[in-house]
This record gives structure tokens, sequence and C-alpha cells, in this order.
């Protein structure tokens, strides 16, 4: 007797691309439009930030400069689940708005209530004394939050020129942010819940500090928050009078306080490596921080990792550094994002080249066999440059890019746009994204229970399946099935084998007077892939060894008499 076996082409794929995500992303072309959304803007957009929210919203977060001004915006963009511009937020889904002439946005944070925190350099006019540092918010819903601070942000004038780079989440709702002023030290301040400057922290709120032995000056750090709640900051240094800059890490605690463990008292400089001035810094799951650079020259990329004592790693790339050089000057780093499993995705643009993008493991060896749509480049099709990349939980990405104003799109394993293709009875929609839905209609009307990616059509007509991927994004196919005939098994009466499709372990559950029962899986050929015996009445099969597609179940069983 013979009877029709389905292997679940959604589960099984899954464990596949889990196993050997050494393969293409592909965009996603139910997010936005056919795969992208993006804004236009006058001026030019940079992406800061890619923020995601609970709900699956996303916002591009960043800011938008303008000559004909010289005006400085916070700029920022949500959309929904599936890419669609979210009109509830800002003026038909942007903000882009200033507290003062200028507002060069440096860092967003999303706080647990939605609201959003920005910090970065507010002006006035364009005199370089006038550049303070700020830290402003904004509502849920993209308005000024004007409990915040003064109206809304709290400019810090007293301390001189300087910038907010980072902004970190604290206790009782205060807020820490790290940053410098006046190029000279490494600036810590933290605000209160509504935005006042914390006099209990510090000296008045502030702790700043002194340039390590040696240094000409530092400036602009970037931080991030290690699992015991020290800090690392990282900046470009003036070792002397010449333009040669090294890395500098510094360590400190959430009170300000230097942590004389790391490095040299405090502070590590590396100087190996000489820099440019852009730079992108992720901190690893064990809190190894990860940085990259352009060098000085801009001939090359440069990736360091430096372990917690503030020491290069010499076990990462080629002793703690991976150096990826540059077919076309100048070359410049634009993004560097964490998979959740520890690996990096290198981003850089060369001149006259797409933005160029490497992924490297967590030896810093080469994964040569990664690709976006097949390729080592992208490219937004308005032009925009690919600068923000952030990875979902299964190593998906969102990309975002800017230039003439915000784009996106979104990379995943396996496309969820059905369609369908029919082997004898079986109607395959051919969908296997992690994490997808189904729902099978005849002739318009709903099939009861019929949920899976396949479906055995016994009646003529007009078949249609939505798929849905796992935000929420549905597409369908449709296809005309016109039953020619289908032959009576005999004796599957009592039978039952689920579930159906399968993931990793098939159930069979046979008459209770069965005594011993033959099986065999075949594929779609007739090859004998699976075989065995059972006794009893109920029986299993382990599914692992098989790869996606359409099998068939043959069982040979004795009843007793």
């Amino acid at each position: 007797m013979r009877k029709l076996l389905l292997l679940n082409t959604i589960a099984a794929l899954i464990l596949f691309a889990t196993n050997t995500f050494a393969q293409a992303l592909v965009t996603d072309s139910l997010f936005g439009n056919n795969g992208q959304i993006s804004t236009v803007i006058s001026g030019n957009s940079t992406i800061k930030r890619i923020l995601q929210q609970p709900d699956n919203k996303t916002i591009l977060c960043g800011e938008n400069s303008d000559a004909n001004c010289n005006c400085s915006y916070n700029y920022m963009v949500r959309v929904d689940a599936c890419g669609q511009i979210d009109s509830s937020f800002g003026t038909n889904g942007v903000v882009h708005h200033t507290f003062d002439q200028r507002n060069i946005s440096a860092y967003y944070e999303l706080q647990a209530d939605g609201k959003i925190l920005v910090s970065g350099v507010q002006s006035d006019g364009n005199a370089g004394s006038q550049q303070f540092p700020f830290i402003a918010r904004y509502n849920s819903d993209g308005s000024v939050d004007s409990t915040f601070g003064t109206y809304g942000t709290n400019k810090i004038s007293n301390l001189g020129p300087g910038v907010f780079s980072s902004i970190f989440l604290m206790d009782e709702g205060k807020i820490l942010c790290t940053g410098s002023p006046n190029f000279g030290s490494n600036l810590i301040m933290r605000f209160d819940s509504t935005g006042a400057v914390d006099n209990s922290f510090g000296t008045n709120g502030v702790v700043q500090h002194s340039i390590p032995p040696g240094v000409n000056f530092f400036y602009d750090f970037k931080s991030v928050m290690r699992s015991d709640g020290k800090i690392v900051s990282v900046a470009p240094t003036f070792l002397g009078s010449n333009n040669d800059k090294n890395v500098v890490l510094s360590c400190f605690d959430t009170l300000g306080v230097l942590d004389t463990t790391f490095g040299t008292n405090g502070y590590y400089i590396d100087y190996n490596f000489v820099i440019g001035a852009d730079r992108e810094v992720v901190l690893q799951s064990d809190d190894k921080v990860i940085v990259a650079q352009q060098n000085l020259n801009e001939t090359e990329i440069r990736v360091a990792r430096y372990n917690t004592n503030g020491s290069i790693d010499s076990t990462y790339g080629t002793n703690g550094y991976i150096i990826i050089g540059a077919s076309s000057f100048p070359a410049r780093i634009k993004y560097l994002s964490k998979f959740n499993d520890d690996k990096i995705l290198v981003g850089y643009q060369e001149s006259g080249i797409p933005p160029d993008f490497k992924k490297y493991d967590t030896n810093g060896i080469l994964d040569t066999d990664f690709s976006l749509n097949g390729g080592n480049t992208f490219q937004f099709a308005n032009a925009d440059l690919a600068n923000r990349a952030i990875s979902y939980a299964n190593d998906e990405l969102l990309m975002g890019g800017s230039q003439f104003g915000f784009s996106m799109t979104r990379f995943v394993l396996n496309s969820t746009v059905p369609h369908i293709t029919q082997t004898d009875s079986i109607l395959n929609s051919n969908v296997s994204a992690a994490g997808a839905t189904f729902q099978w209609y005849l002739n318009g009307a709903l099939i009861s229970g019929a949920t899976d990616s396949v479906y055995i059509a016994t009646l003529s007509g007009t078949y249609m399946v939505e798929a849905t991927n796992a935000w929420g994004c549905v597409s369908s196919d449709s296809t005309i099935f016109i039953n020619t005939g289908i032959a009576t098994t005999n004796g599957m009466d009592g039978i039952s084998i689920y579930p159906n499709p399968v993931n990793e372990t098939l159930n069979i559950a046979m008459p209770a007077s069965t005594n011993q029962t033959e099986y065999f899986i075949t594929d779609a050929v007739g090859k004998i892939v699976l075989s065995g015996k059972f006794t009893g009445a109920h029986n299993s099969v382990d599914m692992h060894s098989l790869s996606p597609g359409i099998y068939f179940f043959e069982n040979n069983f004795i009843a007793n008499e």
C-alpha cells in the first residue's frame, strides 16, 4: 500500500539555512516598494543609527544638512514591519527638526517607553566656538518632548565646544552621555529623566579625564557598555606634531571612575593602528571590542579586536588585525555590524565603486561565500549609499543608506513570495522562509486546516495560497487545478501519518491489530532513502538526514489474526 508523504519544506530549510549561513541573503521583496523604501530631501543626509522598536517598526535616524541656509536638522523616518512609511510618526512618517540653526546629530537611543533620545552638536551659528554638546528627546510619535531639558533639549555651553557621541540608559531613568569637549579630554555627563544635569554625578554632573602621557590630544569618543557596566570609549588621538592618528581606548565605570586595570592606568594606545578620523565600534557578547577604521591615507580598511584588559587580541585575524586593501582611493569605513553569533559585517566605500562589504567569522577569517543578492557590493536604487546595517537574531539584515534622503531594505535567507508548482495533485507554494505561515483557498473560499506550505488537491478549481512572513507581510499566488482522477488505495484505513509536512520526526500510528510493518520512504524518482521495520501501533522515523523535497511513504504490514 502506498501513501503520499510531503517533507516540510519550511522546517527542513530552516535547519539547512542555520547550519550553512555562508550563503547569499536576498532582498525581501515584500519589504517597502519591491524591496526598498526611500525618502527624498534637499541637502545631504547621513544615517547615524537604525532603531528597532519592540513592535518591529524601524526608525532610520540621522541628520540632514542644507547648504542653502547652512542649517542642520535631526532627521528621522519610521516604517512599519513591512517597510511602509508610518504616517503616525512626525509628519507623514518623517521628523525634520532643529532646536537651533544647527543640530548635528551623532547618536540616537530608544527608551523603553518609546521616546527617542538624540545627542551630538547644537549651535546657533557657524562659529566653531559655538558648537556645543547637546542631549534632546522626542516623544514616541516624533513630536518634541517639551518636558525634557529646555523645550526638549539641553545644550551644554559652559564647557566649551564639543560633542556627545554616545548615550547610555541608566537606572531610575538617568541618562549617561560620553563625548569630548575642546578636543582635549574624555567628557562624561549624567542627566536625570527630565534632561536636567544630575549634579550628584562627578563634579556638578561632569567627569573629564585628562590626556594620558605622550598624547597630544584626542577627540570624538565613541563608546560601548560592557556586560559588567563598564564603558569602553574609542577615539583617534594625536601622539605628536605630525598628522598620524592612533587608536586610544579608555575604560571607566558608570560613576566615571577610570578602571586603572585596563591598559595602562585606564588607557590603551594602539601604536600599530594609524588611522583616519572615521571609525565604527561594536561590542562582542564576551565584551571584547572590535574597531574598524580607514587608515590615515585612506588606502585600506583596518579592523582590530581588543581584550577586556585593554590589549590587542592577537588571536584575531593576523596578530589582532584584519586589513582590507582598497583598489580605489579613497577608502572609508561606512558601517560595522555584528551578527548574533559575533561574526561581523564590514561595509566600506571606495571612490567610484558601489559600497562594498565583507563578512568575517569570530576568528577574523573572511567568509568568501557570503553575499547579498549574489554579490559583494550593494547600492540603493536611488544611489543612496549603504552606511548602516543591523542584524536580526537569525542573522538576516536591515540595511540603511543615505545621501539624498534615507533608504532601507531587508535581506533575508529565503523569499516569502509564493510561486505555486504542481506535481500530480500536490500544490507546492515553494516558500521556505523561516517563520512563514500559510493559508490555502479554493475558488476564493478558505480551506479549513490548509495551513501548510503544500496542499494535496482533490477538487478541480482555482487554488490560491497566501504566505505571511515572520513580520506579517503577505503575498499570494494562484493556480488552476483540474482533477483527472485519483486512484483509491486499499488498506490505509486506520493509519495516521503526522505531522505532514514534517519537521524532524515523522510519527506513524498503525491500527491496534498491527503486528509488524516494513516501511520504505522514497524520493520523487523512486529511490529508497529510508527504510526499516515497525513493531506495534505507535512508531516514529527520524527525518534529519533528508533534504527538503517531496517523498513517498510505503509500508507492508502483517495484521494479527
